[in-house]
Parts: structure tokens; sequence; C-alpha cells
């Protein structure tokens, strides 16, 4: 069974707490308790992850013959339509499963599913306080994160799963070094040997969840980041199935790189609004053609792509394109399900929009940087490059500017009425004591 990669994880926390002065990871207040998470709190629930891991071929040795049916991966550059895909498929429960963040980042081996199940049941019986709690901080950390709907009891991207081996793309949220990590483009990049060790573990992950509660279902995975990895996915899970989603470059770049700039200014301290720009766009051209290199030399009937205009238009006319293409059986139940959420995606509207001029590009070096894919795509290259997304940047600074502005109100508040009480007390001594 491959290991965490110890060496990289230490190499970038020691780089983490002796930053260099032009780093975008300064060690703000708020990346203290960042790299204080990182250095202690990790490394325990990983000891736990790892112990877990070891102990299924002693308890549930039968996770290696599980069988994994065809499982469906949703790729595709970020903001391209992914979660609204995936969040309308999953509910076809009939047909797919998919592996909910706790799963995901704390309990990825079958014995630690078993207890914590176990431990869920207990505490329904003593009437859901724990359950409560786990609510009320959902609550909390989705009003703070404005991109979709997350949750410890929702489902996430599959690229979590590698944080476990401390591969992947995610530590580069944590850790926004100013070039693009090999992980980006993972079949081109790295050596074979370390495409295996990573993506065999995936494969076991995945054979471990089919194992604990697949149940004859197809796996269903939103993973944009395989995008890089579709060719080393294949090797290890021959009869994967993809949908490729593609969206217009000019909505779809200024839209990610304001969800990158979202994340490193909740884990690090960008010295500017939007950071490293080229990099994202480095991998935003490889994700949008990698793909499709690697999945033209294999089976039609295994992959399909699908634009962005399409889903958003008609979600279930999509849907049951799909559905065709693959032979899935769309049962009564789940049309009428989908044709009650595809008229609410339909109505949803965006109220927040931002231009490219914004992340400091133009749109004429956007065509040009991607005329291949507005030509093959037929996307619109006459109206403005504008992404009807939330701004997730520009919203975490004003809610954390008002959050501050709020505490300096209430510390003056509080100063005043301290001040207040001294003065009475002083007024009541003086009053006591003349005749």
């Amino acid at each position: 069974m491959p290991g965490p990669n110890v060496r990289r994880f230490l190499h970038q926390v020691a780089r983490g707490w002796f930053p260099s002065r032009q780093s975008h990871a300064r060690l703000t207040p708020k990346r203290i308790v960042v790299m204080l998470t990182l250095t202690f709190a990790l490394p325990l629930i990983e000891a736990a992850n790892w112990l877990g891991l070891a102990l299924d071929s002693l308890l549930y040795p039968g996770w290696r013959r599980a069988p994994l049916d065809a499982p469906l991966f949703i790729i595709g550059n970020p903001r391209s339509g992914t979660t609204l895909l995936h969040r309308l498929l999953m509910r076809d429960t009939d047909t797919f499963d998919v592996m909910e963040t706790w799963e995901t980042l704390l309990a990825p081996s079958v014995t630690q599913r078993m207890l914590w199940r176990g431990l869920t049941r207990l505490d329904r019986a003593v009437g859901r306080p724990f359950g409560r709690l786990l609510d009320s901080i959902e609550r909390r950390v989705q009003r703070g994160v404005p991109m979709h709907g997350v949750g410890i009891r929702q489902p996430e991207e599959d690229e979590g799963l590698l944080v476990h081996l401390w591969a992947g793309l995610m530590p580069w949220g944590f850790f926004p070094e100013p070039e693009l990590p090999p992980a980006a483009r993972f079949d081109e990049a790295l050596p074979l040997a370390e495409q295996d060790r990573i993506m065999g573990f995936y494969r076991d992950c995945l054979l471990r969840h089919a194992h604990a509660r697949t149940h004859g279902r197809h796996y269903l995975a939103k993973s944009p980041a395989f995008s890089g990895k579709v060719a080393a996915l294949l090797r290890h899970i021959p009869d994967a199935r993809f949908v490729v989603l593609v969206r217009s470059p000019l909505q779809q770049v200024p839209s990610e790189v304001s969800l990158r700039a979202f994340i490193w200014h909740r884990f690090a301290s960008p010295r500017e609004r939007y950071p490293l720009v080229e990099p994202i766009l480095q991998k935003i051209d490889h994700w949008y053609r990698h793909p499709i290199e690697v999945l033209t030399t294999h089976p039609p009937e295994a992959w399909i792509e699908l634009t962005y205009d399409e889903l958003t238009a008609d979600p279930a006319a999509a849907i049951r394109r799909i559905y065709r293409h693959f032979g899935l059986n769309l049962s009564p139940a789940y049309a009428e399900t989908l044709t009650r959420l595809s008229r609410r995606a339909q109505r949803y509207q965006s109220q927040h929009s931002y231009s490219l001029e914004e992340i400091g590009l133009s749109r004429e070096a956007i065509i040009a940087r991607y005329a291949d894919i507005l030509a093959t795509y037929g996307f619109d290259v006459g109206g403005p490059g504008v992404a009807l997304d939330e701004d997730h940047a520009a919203a975490l600074i004003r809610r954390q500017r008002a959050r501050r502005a709020n505490r300096a109100r209430w510390r003056r508040l509080a100063t005043r009425r301290h001040r207040g009480r001294r003065r009475d007390r002083a007024s009541s001594r003086v009053q006591g004591k003349t005749p």
C-alpha cells in the first residue's frame, strides 16, 4: 500500500513557516491558524486514516474483490458546470452512488466508515446532539463559501482522496507557489511509477467505497482535476466513462481565476486580489485540450462532450442525452425529479458579474489564446468577456472587512460601557463620603 509523500509535506510546511518576501503565504494571524492546523492537526487525522486503511486488510479483506462497474467521471475545467451536472445526476440514487466529503477526507477506509456509522446511530438514539452541532457548523461554513452548497455530508471532488498521499492539486490551495505544480499536467509531467502509485491508491479507495456502500450502482465522481489524469485513470480503471464539460473561455477564465483567488485568500495571504494568473491559464490550457487528445483514441461510447450552454439551457435534455449515450435506464421517478430540478436550475440567475479586464486580461488576448477552443465548439466571440458568477475573492474580502468593522465597533462600545461603569462607581464612592 503506498504511503503519503512525507518529504514533500514537511518541505512545504517548513517553507510555510518561513515564507519568502515575495510569497503569497505571508504569516498573517489567519495564516498562522492555517499553518498550525496543517502542522499539528492534519498529521493526527492522517495517522487515524492510515491506521484505518491498514485495518481494512484484517477486518474487511473482501474490499479487494468489490465490483467497480463502469464508474462515470465528470471532468473539464472548473466553473464549467461540473457541480450542476453532478448534483443533478446524483439524485438518481437507483443508478449512481457518490462519495460524501466526510468519507473522502475523514473515512477513506471501510473500518472508519463502520465506526462512524455506529457513532451516528448512537447519536440518533440520544437525540442527535452531535448531529445538530454539525448542522450548525455546516450552515456557518456555507455562508462563507458562495460557490455552491458545501458540507461534510455533501459530495465533493475526488481529488480530496489524494490529500492522504499529499499528492494532486489540493496542496497548491494551501501553498500558492508561483510555478504550476506538475500534478496539473499529471499524465505528462509525473514519472510513470509515481502516476501508478497515486492512481493505484485512488482505485483502491473506490474499491473500498464499493465494498462499503455502492451495492451494484455506478460510482459517480465530479473530478475536474482528473482532466490532467485521464490516461493514468484509464490504465487503472479501463471501463471508466467520461462526461467532458466545456465552457467558453471568455466566461470560464474569469470565473476560475476568481475561484482560485477565493481559495488563496481563504487559506493563504496573497499580495494581489487575483494572484498567479499565468499559472492558472497554463492549467486551463492543458485541461481544455488534454482530455480530448486522450479520449479520441478510445471508443466513442466511453465518453461524451457537453457544453456549459447546452447544460444550462435545458438540463433535462442534456441529461437524457447522457443516459442515451451510455445506455442507462431513466426511471419514471427520476424523470419527474429531473424535470422539477431542471426548471429550478433554469430559473437561477447569479447576482454577480465580473470581467476579464478586472483580472488584468483582455478579451482579445483570450480569443487569441483559445482560438481553437472557441472555433471547435462554436462559442460566441462577439460578446464581452463576462461571467455571471460570484466574485469569490471580492466577496470574501468584503466579509472579512465587515467582520473587522463589527469587531472594532463592539470593542468601542464595550470600552465606553466599561468607562461609564467606572465613572458611576467613582461617583458613588464620592457621594458616599459626602456628609
